[in-house]
């Protein structure tokens, strides 16, 4: 990627992946590519203490008299390693010129563990002489020769205290009081360079992705804009595609890298360590460490800001020290330049925002009254950045963090075909279904945009679909902690097409049990009797011309309380027909229908398989078993009236003889029977047409729109 590892130097505070990658080889090749390489540090480094560090923890104190480091001492408290740790610590001479506002008080420093990352905040205090007037902090130094600040803890005349998790390389400058003047511009701004969504958290990290938010913009100024690439605000708005400023969901990609991200460094954690170590730090030296990193450098600065609820972080992108002003890009405020940090008197000012976008939103901000320098790379390793940026790329950031889920067109019986960009689909409806890959874990929902408009979803999870191209927007939801957060959001084109047409006739021997509860015996007179019939020619047909889809390999259509062109209903039902790959057979079908009809209710149904293709012309495919053979492709079969006088006829079974017929037709284009009353009495003598379901839209409420949850409307 052309890509170059940026102020790797002394990692420090911070690091959600500190275990995972303790003692991984290509990170101590990284840290130690052998010797120092930087032309101003001459002459073999000088050994000045080793010692050994067990889970326990503890400290080690340089004993050197005469020597630059004695009475350095590196505090590691219990529980930093999983084992016990070497540490070689050693310097060399600086011998040349930085840069001009860097007057050393120590010669580079190297701490060598291995290159294993602390689970803990460790504390460097380094013996210096710092002159009245004077303001002193630590830079960490790459490979390259790069500086980057290095968190303060404390500073007196003699000596300064810096935090880290991770060592390397370092040293210790000064600068006159008198020289951190003016206006220091690192070319940073929001709107330009910041991420154009805002920070509402996430299904893996609800409280919000601060952290990884400002880390990643600050990666990719680094890594992109500053090596000429195009700015990110909006770059990746909808991923890259045509942008959409009014809806943030869709912007997937980054939003889920940033918490990615966020939880990589594990922020919630390390922000209760760094509260034990910097809570009590001089805010006069926060600020002069802003200012001193920024005069050094020319880059953005990480500040982390804290209350006795919670933390928050954002990046300083430019300060003035005339008249004490911190201009910072704020993720819960995308794009907004007017966020700013005061200082006078030697103090900070609170600064007003909230764990997430959200909780302002919801009228939760927060007072943060604690502000602290928090260098750049102190949270999360450079190439780790890079290694999840590679992800976005590829568009499989997340997929190992956020749950694994499933979208599906569904059939009228739960099963479906995966849902997919450029599908084809039958139907003025689109049921869509949404299975977690673990659904034991996590509880998924969903909205549905088109054009970016959300979309009523009906209770059973479907849609209306127009002709022709539907560009469809799935925002996939999780609930954590009684609420609903952010998994992924999907965008795919759903084709629509006609369903085409069917007709299903079961012909068989049908034996009828009538009852006559109240009328008289024809032969005897007694008031009630019942009698069996033999009907040779019991004839059902099913025909489909409205309300239908096709999925899959599976026409099916749904109806309820629909009255049908010949006056008469209204009708209940289904019709489901599943045809083989290629259409030559009819797999399964199952009909049924029940209809009021002049004071009677008649209900039909009949269920069968394996009925093979018999002719097929253009746009229609015909299925025929005749004779005997019929009852062995017979499922089941159900034939029922009942009277409002209490009358009923039942069919108690059947039989197939050489009249019995088993007929299934398919139609691409309405078939011209269905046009017309005459065309349908002409047809069968009992014909079921289906029907739109007749779910009537969710009224709009003013409560808060919840996710549709697995097909179903969660409250």
């Amino acid at each position: 990627m052309g890509r170059s590892i940026w102020k790797l130097g002394l990692w420090a505070i911070g690091l959600a992946l500190v275990i995972g990658l303790a003692g991984c080889t290509w990170i101590e090749t990284l840290l130690h590519p052998g010797g120092t390489g930087h032309p101003w540090a001459s002459g073999d480094p000088v050994s000045a203490a080793s010692s050994t560090i067990g889970t326990a923890g503890g400290t080690i104190v340089v004993s050197d008299p005469g020597g630059p480091l004695d009475g350095m001492a590196i505090d590691v408290p219990a529980g930093a390693y999983p084992n016990s740790t070497s540490f070689e610590i050693s310097y060399t001479p600086i011998t040349g010129s930085i840069d001009p506002d860097i007057d050393p008080l120590t010669p580079l420093i190297s701490v060598d563990n291995g290159g294993n990352f602390a689970d803990g905040v460790i504390t460097v205090t380094i013996p210096v002489t710092i002159p009245d007037g004077y303001f002193a902090m630590g830079f960490f130094v790459d490979e390259d020769g790069d500086l980057e600040g290095m968190p303060l803890v404390a500073e007196t005349p003699t000596s300064i205290t810096v935090a880290t998790a991770h060592f390397s390389d370092f040293f210790i400058s000064k600068i006159a009081d008198s020289l951190l003047t003016g206006i220091m511009d690192t070319g940073f701004r929001p709107m330009t360079d910041d991420w154009q969504f805002p920070n509402n958290g996430s299904y893996i990290e609800p409280r919000g992705h601060c952290a990884g938010q400002s880390l990643t913009a600050m990666w990719y100024y680094y890594e992109n804009t500053l090596n000429g690439t195009s700015t990110l605000y909006g770059r990746f708005d909808n991923n890259g595609d045509t942008a959409t400023p009014e809806l943030w969901q869709d912007d997937s990609l980054g939003y889920r890298l940033a918490s990615t991200v966020q939880a990589d460094i594990d922020w919630d954690n390390w922000l209760r360590q760094i509260t034990l170590i910097l809570g009590d730090a001089d805010d006069e030296f926060n600020w002069n460490a802003f200012l001193y990193a920024m005069l050094v450098t020319g880059e953005p600065q990480y500040v982390a800001i804290y209350s006795a609820t919670g933390g928050h972080a954002m990046i300083v992108y430019k300060a003035d020290a005339n008249t004490g002003t911190l201009y910072v890009a704020d993720p819960n405020y995308p794009g907004h330049s007017g966020r700013k940090i005061r200082y006078a008197n030697g103090a900070f000012s609170a600064y007003e925002s909230g764990a997430n976008a959200a909780e302002i939103a919801a009228g939760n901000s927060t007072t943060y009254t604690e502000i602290r320098y928090f260098a750049k790379t102190a949270v999360i390793p450079w190439a780790q950045i890079a290694t999840r940026w590679s992800e976005f790329e590829f568009a499989t950031i997340g997929d190992q963090t956020f749950p694994g889920y499933q979208l599906s067109a569904l059939g009228s019986t739960g099963g479906g075909v995966p849902l997919v960009d450029g599908m084809t689909y039958s139907g003025d409806t689109l049921k869509i279904g949404l299975s977690a890959d673990d659904p034991a874990q996590h509880r998924l929902g969903y909205f549905v945009y088109r054009d970016d408009q959300r979309l009523t979803v009906a209770t059973d999870g479907s849609i209306d679909l127009v002709a022709g191209e539907n560009h469809l927007g799935i925002y996939v939801l999780g609930e954590t902690g009684g609420s609903w957060k952010y998994v992924d959001f999907q965008r795919l084109t759903v084709n629509t097409a006609s369903a085409g047409y069917a007709f299903v006739r079961v012909d068989v021997h049908g034996f009828l049990t009538i009852v006559h509860p109240n009328d008289p015996d024809p032969d005897t007179g007694t008031p009630g009797y019942t009698y069996q019939d033999d009907d040779p020619f019991e004839v059902n047909a099913f025909s489909s011309y409205a309300g239908r889809s096709f999925t899959g390999n599976t026409f099916h259509a749904q109806w309820s309380n629909w009255s049908d062109p010949l006056g008469t209903g209204p009708f209940s039902g289904s019709m489901t027909i599943t045809f083989s790959d290629n259409m030559d057979e009819v797999l399964s079908f199952s009909a049924s229908d029940s209809h009021a009809y002049d004071g009677h209710v008649l209900m039909w149904a009949a269920s069968g398989s394996n009925i093979p293709l018999d002719r097929i012309g253009n746009g229609f495919y015909e299925y025929i078993v005749d004779g005997a053979e019929c009852c062995s492709h017979i499922s089941s079969y159900a034939d029922n009236i009942a009277w409002a006088g209490g009358n009923t006829i039942t069919l108690t079974h059947f039989t197939c003889d050489v009249t019995a017929r088993i007929q299934i037709e398919w139609y691409e284009q309405p078939p011209a029977w269905a046009s017309s009353r005459a065309g349908i009495d002409a047809r069968t003598s009992d014909v079921l047409q289906a029907s739109p379901s007749g779910n009537t839209p969710e009224e709009a409420t003013e409560r808060e729109p919840q996710p549709t949850v697995q097909g179903l409307r969660s409250t």
